[in-house]
């Protein structure tokens, strides 16, 4: 069920002046990236037709909520491959997702919202007033930290009795007949 009921508009658009709804034609914000960065936009729901709070997004084949769509050709420049995770940096935070390669045009990025949340600054479109979901940031492939390496756990031994501690052990639990 969508907000305003299951169908929109079936008495017409009687708030508009002769009853018809009127369009407008607007200019479309020119994105610049700058050197060295990308813009991510942001997979949301409750937005047109591409909801998707589940753990694998369908539409877009995500296998999970940590994936960041990178085209082929910007995951090769920044030294990135499949199923790494990608360190994201914006001026209001950072976030570690996993690459995904994807048709994506290439200096942008897509991940899911509200997992990117600490990316997106808290800005608002001057016109409608509606948040800002998208951000310029910089992508990394996290590395391992030089020498570090996880430390190896190994099962305790089981202890094995001597034969002669045993046996020492066995007649000193042994009941002592009376009167010796």
């Amino acid at each position: 069920m969508q907000w305003g009921g299951e169908r929109l508009f079936t008495d017409g658009f009687s708030r508009m002046p002769g009853g018809r709804a009127r369009f407008a034609c607007v200019p479309l914000p020119r994105v610049e990236v700058p050197p060295g960065k990308f813009y991510l936009t942001t997979r949301r729901g409750r937005q047109f037709n591409s909801m998707s709070h589940g753990g694998r997004d369908h539409l877009m084949g995500g296998a999970t909520r940590r994936d960041v769509l990178i085209s082929p050709a910007d995951a090769a420049r920044v030294g990135a491959r499949a199923g790494a995770e990608l360190l994201l940096t914006s001026e209001v935070g950072t976030w570690v997702g996993v690459a995904r390669l994807a048709p994506m045009k290439e200096r942008c990025l897509q991940a899911y919202w509200p997992e990117v949340n600490v990316l997106i600054p808290r800005a608002f479109d001057p016109v409608s007033g509606e948040p800002d979901y998208n951000t310029f940031v910089t992508a990394e492939p996290v590395l391992p930290v030089a020498g570090m390496t996880p430390a190896r756990v190994e099962e305790p031994a089981q202890a094995v009795a001597q034969p002669a501690m045993a046996h020492a052990m066995e007649r000193a639990l042994k009941p002592q007949p009376e009167g010796r």
